[in-house]
């Protein structure tokens, strides 16, 4: 059995901006590069033909999303290094729930939608210089109009494995 995560992801400029600005700073501080994204869910396991029906049915009952990035943050915490906090709004709260209800996953840690930007382990004013220099044209807010199912084989990025993608399909929100 396979372990997988839900990703929330947008098309177009906002994506391109937070791709380019992930790949730099990976480049720059070498760690590992991927895609700009919100995990909506983490830590599934299951059959993948399975999970792939549940998350086209997930897909199915999901409008686009829009989603407004906040300051950005850092933690002691090697996959939130340093991110955006997404601000959690009834439309990505309630598309949490229904992830977990229809992919039948109980969740004792709290949600917390965010955009991360480095992964790995760096001093505090590292962080903070990073923060500091951010590009100021950035996207604060676009519409996640995506739905990824990822196998996860490790916690090293590239041995996360795009499985499918689902466009949601609900009317925009």
């Amino acid at each position: 059995m396979s372990q997988y995560a839900l990703w929330l992801t947008s098309l177009g400029e906002s994506h391109d901006h937070l791709a380019q600005l992930i790949h730099q700073l990976s480049e720059q501080y070498r760690g590992p590069s991927f895609e700009p994204h919100i995990t909506l869910l983490g830590g599934i396991q299951g059959d993948e033909p399975a999970m792939g029906e549940k998350v086209r049915k997930l897909g199915a009952t999901l409008c686009p999303i829009a989603t407004a990035l906040q300051w950005p943050a850092c933690e002691e915490e090697y996959f939130r290094c340093l991110y955006f906090p997404v601000k959690a709004t009834p439309a990505i709260l309630d598309a949490h729930e229904q992830a977990k209800v229809i992919l039948g996953k109980s969740s004792d840690s709290p949600f917390s939608p965010h955009v991360s930007l480095l992964y790995g382990v760096f001093p505090i004013q590292i962080k903070q210089d990073i923060i500091a220099t951010l590009p100021s044209d950035l996207p604060q807010q676009f519409l996640v109009s995506e739905l990824k199912l990822i196998r996860v084989e490790s916690l090293n990025p590239r041995d996360w494995h795009l499985v499918e993608t689902i466009s949601l399909q609900g009317p925009a929100g």
